[in-house]
This record gives C-alpha cells, sequence and structure tokens, in this order.
C-alpha cells in the first residue's frame, strides 16, 4: 500500500464529511438526513479501525525504531552554561555579508529586471518609451 494511500485513510477517518457520508451508509439515510450521533461515532470507529489495518507488527517496529533514532532527550540535570550572547551583532554582519554578496552578484552578471530587455543599469529605454507615449498621446497623458 503507498503512503499516500495511507495518509488518506487516516485523514479520512478524521474528516467529518467522510464520517457523515459513511453513517448515512449505516444508517441506510438519504444525503441530506441526520444519521445520529451513535451511528456518525461507529462510522468513525469504522474508518479508524479501517485506516489502523495498515499498522501491522513490522511497520510499527519500524516507526519505532525510526521514532528513537530522531528522538530529543531533554538532559535537566546536566544544563549548558552560556558562554557569550552576541546574535544581534552576529546577525547584523552576516546580513550585511550576505547583502554585499547579492549586490556582487548582480553587478557580476548584469541582471535584467524586465522581460522586455531594459537593463537594469541603463533607464534611457524607458525613457524613449514614456516620451513615445507622451508624444501619441498628444496632452501628455497615458
Amino acid at each position: 500500500m503507498e503512503l499516500t494511500t495511507i495518509v488518506g485513510n487516516l485523514l479520512a477517518s478524521i474528516d467529518a464529511d467522510a464520517i457523515a457520508v459513511r453513517a448515512l451508509e449505516l444508517a441506510n439515510q438519504p444525503t441530506g438526513t441526520d444519521p445520529g450521533d451513535a451511528c456518525r461515532n461507529r462510522a468513525q470507529e469504522q474508518l479508524v479501525g479501517e485506516a489502523a489495518e495498515v499498522f501491522t507488527g513490522d511497520l510499527v517496529s519500524l516507526l519505532e525504531s525510526i521514532r528513537r533514532d530522531r528522538e530529543q532527550t531533554i538532559d535537566h540535570d546536566n544544563l549548558d552554561n552560556l558562554q557569550r550572547s552576541e546574535w544581534d551583532k552576529d546577525a547584523a554582519n552576516n546580513a550585511q555579508a550576505l547583502a554585499d554578496e547579492f549586490a556582487g552578484y548582480l553587478r557580476e552578471h548584469k541582471v535584467q529586471r524586465r522581460a522586455d530587455g531594459m537593463a537594469a543599469h541603463d533607464p534611457r529605454p524607458c525613457h524613449r518609451f514614456v516620451s513615445y507615449r507622451t508624444r501619441r498621446s498628444g496632452d501628455g497623458t497615458f
């Protein structure tokens, strides 16, 4: 069974719409009627049971071993001592270094900012376009 199917079944087991559809089927009632809380609870139990069928011993063991490998242990007895606290200075320096690096990249590659071919470092093509539009309309408006 694929992971998407497993996850879909798990989500359907708590989805109010899926529970309502199953409850109507159990109560043999048409859509739009209220099957009652007892049927909804029974429907959800069935959906949860169907979704949980894939969780056999092998899969549970695998998931448990993954959980143990990734588990974070919090040691309350041996606390760390703070050596220095300079995050705000480091953050400002790192941000400036990143901005400088990006500016250098833009200078090196002369990145064009417009798809119509106007270069970011040359405003003249834009000026020609504005002049053309102004002359064409005759009244100075666009």
